[in-house]
């Protein structure tokens, strides 16, 4: 088994930064319109809402997007991400 040496030590991510933009008619749960949150590497979208505090049911309705493009509720966020999040509206 190897070890690590102090500079391999400081390389290791604990946490990532994700930011956050809420567009809308969104709760917010509180939060400001931009958010900056700090998350463990590995978290995806879907971990990242119920993190916020939305629930089952509400999670399949909001919508992340990531420069233009709809994010799966499983892909898993990086360091430095820039989500937009909505919940599309209908009606006739």
């Amino acid at each position: 088994m190897g070890f690590l040496t102090p500079r391999a030590f400081v390389s290791l991510r604990l946490v990532i930064e994700v930011r956050v933009h809420f567009h809308g008619a969104i709760d917010r749960r509180g939060l400001a319109q931009d958010q900056r949150l700090q998350v463990e590497p590995g978290t995806t979208v879907d971990d990242l809402l119920r993190r916020i505090g939305y629930s089952g049911p509400q999670v399949r309705f909001i919508v992340a997007m990531r420069g233009g493009d709809r994010l799966h509720p499983r892909h898993p966020l990086a360091d430095g991400d820039q989500l937009d999040l909505l919940a599309p509206a209908g009606g006739g």
